[in-house]
């Protein structure tokens, strides 16, 4: 798979419905009513982000990392690519998601 740049966002909505491999810095993490955003941008409804499911957060804890103290990292996500206020991945296991300089996604 290509490496897609996540501020690229008109060519990810042009790849919607594909697996792809995308990586960029998170600049913001929200939760709202338990979703996880991890937002790519300032503009949520344009910018590049991945979702968690309220669900699925549980499986996230105990990786060595809180899911808000990534804000500022640089991550590399893999999933189906979806179009909902801009381009999103939602990650449903944490092994979707790695840390360019370190180990979300323990091996």
């Amino acid at each position: 798979y290509a490496l897609r740049d996540a501020r690229a966002e008109q060519r990810l909505e042009a790849l919607e419905g594909t697996f792809q491999l995308v990586e960029g810095r998170i600049e913001e993490v929200a939760i709202i009513r338990g979703r996880v955003y991890l937002n790519f941008g300032e503009d949520f409804r344009q910018d590049f982000t991945i979702t968690i499911d309220p669900r699925d957060t549980g499986l996230f804890a105990g990786r060595g990392e809180s899911l808000r103290d990534i804000e500022g990292e640089k991550v590399r996500v893999r999933g189906w690519l979806d179009v909902f206020n801009g381009p999103v991945i939602e990650a449903t296991h944490p092994e979707q998601i790695e840390l360019v300089d370190g180990a979300l996604a323990r091996r």
